[in-house]
């Protein structure tokens, strides 16, 4: 039976994330965490995740890890998980990625939890992805209908997609990422600045790229696409960002190896602050196979920077005449694209304030906030506190 009020020190928000990493879904949570403060408020942490967990921990919010590393079912800890659930005897829980959304329907339920939230940041299309997860995605579709109150999809595309597949229409809601246009805008000057410290000369053309690595995010398919641009001899880098994209990463060396880009393309990994990064850059280049709303094209955007990208997810309606669009899987549009802006960098100027207007019009961190605040208080309403 749901309880309708609210005991002094049961926690009003339990959020549920697969991980604290670098990630969109894990920076948008902790956006959605850190701005939301009068509520009593405590995280649930499956996995692991240093960078977002210490930023959140800075500000005072309790993370409990329970460390399902191998096998993100294992009853031990889900039992934990459930007691832990049932000791907080939290109002709310809301979680994040498919994982989460299962753990907080199913356990919050037994344990009496009298609202859930999901928050879904794929564009879920069944053919891109393993049994397994077409397995765990049509279990959602069913239990969405009894086993979750809200639904929020960072996309219309994604919203459809799951609908479907049999998610429940009535409960969902769409909320666009949102990104800081305070901290993600144009800086001139970090074009030179940067680029001497990466030591690319000026009038080399810098193509960059930033994606974890990960079949999804179809390193496979630009690098074929440089390997077709360096045949026509242009003189260009690539500047590759993201989790495991880098040296060590020997996979991703030999296939840099076998295409001849180890003078073309420089690996430089992980970062904190890609807002600086970005400004080096003359294109953003997206090849995922699948995304929903990737906040990457929302960054660059914000920073002027104008993207040539696959039309997966949402990203065409996103971008709109501030970009450009390929096929997904195609190497061959990818790298006739890339001749045609290097040939044509006349265009680039009128596209990067473009992009800027439409980050600044429809996508910015304030509007998301208050459309999940909006959320939040239609799904208190009625709780005694």
């Amino acid at each position: 039976m749901n309880k309708l009020k609210k005991e002094e020190g049961d926690l009003d928000i339990l959020f549920i994330c697969n991980s604290l990493n670098l990630g969109g879904a894990e920076k948008i949570m902790y956006e959605v965490v850190k701005s939301n403060k009068p509520y009593k408020r405590e995280i649930i942490c499956l996995t692991n995740g240093t960078y977002y967990g210490d930023l959140l921990a800075n500000e005072g919010i309790k993370i409990t890890y329970f460390n399902l590393k191998k096998n993100l079912y294992d009853v031990i800890k889900l039992l934990k998980i459930y007691l832990y659930i049932l000791r907080k005897k939290p109002y709310l829980i809301h979680s994040f990625l498919y994982h989460s959304d299962v753990i907080a329907s199913i356990l919050g339920k037994l344990a009496f939890t009298n609202k859930i939230l999901w928050s879904v940041h794929h564009d879920f299309i069944a053919s891109d992805n393993s049994v397994l997860r077409n397995i765990q995605v049509k279990f959602l579709s069913i239990i969405s209908n009894f086993l979750t109150d809200k639904i929020i999809f960072c996309s219309k595309e994604s919203l459809n997609n799951h609908v479907q597949l049999g998610y429940s229409k009535r409960k969902s809601v769409i909320i666009n990422n949102g990104i800081c246009t305070k901290k993600f805008y144009p800086r001139k000057k970090n074009y030179y600045k940067i680029r001497d410290l990466l030591h690319i000369k000026k009038e080399i053309f810098l193509i960059g790229h930033i994606a974890r690595f990960h079949p999804d995010k179809g390193h496979k398919v630009l690098l074929n696409a440089l390997k077709l641009l360096k045949k026509k001899n242009k003189d260009f880098k690539c500047l590759m960002i993201g989790t495991n994209v880098n040296k060590k990463n020997n996979l991703l060396k030999k296939q840099i190896e076998k295409s001849n880009l180890g003078e073309n393309i420089i690996l430089y990994g992980e970062t904190r602050f890609p807002q600086y990064l970005i400004n080096s850059f003359d294109i953003n280049v997206i090849s995922s196979l699948s995304e929903s709303s990737p906040l990457v094209l929302l960054e660059t955007m914000a920073s002027g920077i104008p993207s040539l990208a696959t039309n997966v997810g949402e990203i065409s309606l996103t971008i709109g005449e501030s970009g450009w669009i390929v096929k997904k899987k195609s190497s061959k549009d990818l790298a006739e694209k890339l001749i045609f802006i290097i040939n044509n960098q006349s265009n680039l100027n009128k596209k990067s304030s473009l992009a800027r207007e439409l980050i600044l019009k429809k996508y910015s961190l304030d509007k998301m906030l208050k459309e999940y605040n909006l959320t939040y208080k239609l799904l208190f309403k009625g709780a005694s506190f």
